[in-house]
C-alpha cells in the first residue's frame, strides 16, 4: 500500500483513548500521507479527539470531516477546515466514515478482536466492503489488511 496516494483517510478508536504507543505510530503514519486532503472520524471524545489533533499537526490544511453519533458531545470547533455531518446512530455514522475513505486506521482498546466493540465493528464493516485497514494495537504494533 502506497500511503503517498491516499487522499481520504478515516479513523476509528475507543472512547477510552489511545495508548502512547498508538499515538506515536499514528503520528508516523499520518505524516506519510503526503496527498491527504480529507480526514474522516466520529468526533467522539477519546481516540477520535486525539487523532483529530494529530491530523492537524501532520497536515495543518487538511479538511476534517466529522461524523457525530447521536450521543456524541459537541467538543469540536467550527471552522473552514471542519465539515460536520448530521448526527446518526453510531453504526450508521461508522459506515459513512468507511464509505468515504480509501484507508481506515483503527486503534482498538485490546490486542484482540472484540464482539461488542464499535471500533472492531467498524473494522469488520471495512473488511466486508473491501476498504483497506491499518490496525494499530495498544503496544504500537500494526497490521495492514488489504482490500481483496
Amino acid at each position: 500500500m502506497n500511503l503517498n496516494d491516499i487522499e481520504r483517510f478515516g479513523f476509528t478508536g475507543t472512547r477510552e483513548g489511545t495508548t502512547l504507543a498508538q499515538i506515536t505510530r499514528l503520528e508516523d503514519f499520518f505524516r506519510k500521507l503526503r496527498s491527504a486532503k480529507e480526514f474522516h472520524h466520529g468526533g467522539a471524545p477519546g481516540a477520535d479527539t486525539e487523532a483529530h489533533e494529530i491530523s492537524f499537526y501532520a497536515h495543518p490544511l487538511i479538511k476534517v470531516h466529522l461524523h457525530p453519533g447521536n450521543g456524541t458531545p459537541e467538543w469540536w470547533s467550527e471552522g473552514p477546515a471542519i465539515v460536520v455531518y448530521p448526527r446518526k446512530p453510531y453504526f450508521e455514522r461508522d459506515e459513512d466514515i468507511v464509505n468515504a475513505v480509501q484507508l481506515l486506521f483503527a486503534c482498538p482498546r485490546l490486542p484482540h478482536e472484540e464482539v461488542r466493540s464499535g471500533t472492531w465493528t467498524t473494522v469488520r464493516y471495512a473488511r466486508r466492503n473491501n476498504v483497506p485497514r491499518c490496525i494499530i494495537y495498544p503496544d504500537g504494533s500494526h497490521k495492514y489488511e488489504q482490500a481483496r
